[in-house]
């Protein structure tokens, strides 16, 4: 039956149609949620791992917010292929440089990681107070992962009701919208800790306070992301760029973006009192 189909110059029409169509739509996926170039936000270090905690867990004495651009000043597209094969190298699509080389890149190490280790912290928190069931492992993991899902959701639906946009440019690609909301878990993991070896009142002034940074990194992310004008290098950017910048009025980005910093802290709340 399969060697008539092949013969058959109409079925073979059809199935080369429904393979074309097929790869298409997928291509198009793969292309929204760039997952044909996942190893860029795994591109990490130990110094950036360092440098990113500390923007985490104090934001406020960053100074510098906004991503870089294209490749270094002494390195060429051949050059940058050659001494970094492995590496990602900044496109028209994605002009960015990877983590290991931008402390505010986003990266997907560290929101799985610490992914991971608040399911087992509340995980073994559970066996101590003698709650624990295996069940514990599953209802954690999918919480928090739908926690995530549900922020990117909400963010994308709140951009698009408030007319902000984001282009290429920017850098809100949604991978990278789940990396900047994964990125609480290293705060939450803190402020669990804190409240499980302390007092109350220690407890409330560091979940507090960690709140408070995680509100601050989003906002101050964020807000270069959806920047009607993003300082880039005109050698790796379109130039129809500026034509494509979200016109949306100062007030309602910052409306938006305090929206988001306070949503962020009640996440927290409900995660960390889990």
């Amino acid at each position: 039956m399969g060697s008539k189909l092949a013969q058959n110059p109409v079925a073979s029409l059809g199935f080369q149609m429904g393979r074309d169509f097929v790869e298409k739509r997928i291509g198009g996926v793969y292309s929204w949620l760039r997952l044909h170039n996942l190893k860029y936000y795994f591109a990490v270090n130990n110094s950036y791992v360092l440098k990113k905690m500390k923007i985490l867990l104090c934001p406020f004495v960053h100074k510098k917010w906004a991503r870089k651009h294209g490749l270094h000043s002494h390195d060429t597209p051949e050059s940058a292929s050659a001494s970094h094969p492995s590496l990602p190298q900044p496109t028209p699509d994605y002009p960015f440089r990877v983590p290991m080389h931008d402390v505010n890149a986003p990266d997907l190490y560290l929101p799985m990681m610490a992914l991971i280790t608040y399911t087992l912290l509340i995980a073994f928190l559970h066996g101590t107070n003698g709650k624990f069931t295996p069940e514990v492992f599953n209802k954690t993991a999918w919480l928090a992962f739908i926690t995530i899902i549900m922020e990117v959701v909400l963010f994308k639906v709140g951009m698009w009701l408030m007319g902000i946009g984001g282009n290429n440019a920017s850098g809100l690609h949604l991978v990278d919208m789940m990396a900047y909301a994964g990125y609480k878990y290293v705060n939450v993991i803190i402020s669990v800790l804190l409240g499980s070896m302390f007092g109350s009142l220690i407890s409330w002034v560091a979940f507090l306070y960690l709140a408070a940074c995680n509100g601050f990194f989003m906002i101050r992310t964020l807000a270069r992301a959806l920047s009607p004008t993003v300082v880039t290098d005109p050698a790796s950017m379109p130039s129809d760029n500026a034509s494509n910048a979200p016109q949306v009025s100062q007030s309602t980005r910052t409306y938006f973006l305090l929206i988001i910093g306070g949503f962020e802290m009640l996440l927290m709340f409900f995660l960390a009192r889990d």
